[in-house]
């Protein structure tokens, strides 16, 4: 069984979705990002 997602933000850089039924946030990085991505990804996430 697929779990259903939701994308609730998506760049060149990562992709944010929420997993309702399993209550899960899941942050994808697309590509490695350079410090300064990483800190503002985490902060969106």
């Amino acid at each position: 069984m697929e779990r259903e997602s939701v994308i609730l933000k998506q760049n060149q850089l990562y992709t944010v979705c929420h997993y309702s039924r399993d209550k899960i946030l899941q942050l994808t990085w697309v590509q490695e990002p350079s410090p300064a991505k990483y800190q503002q990804g985490t902060l969106v996430f």
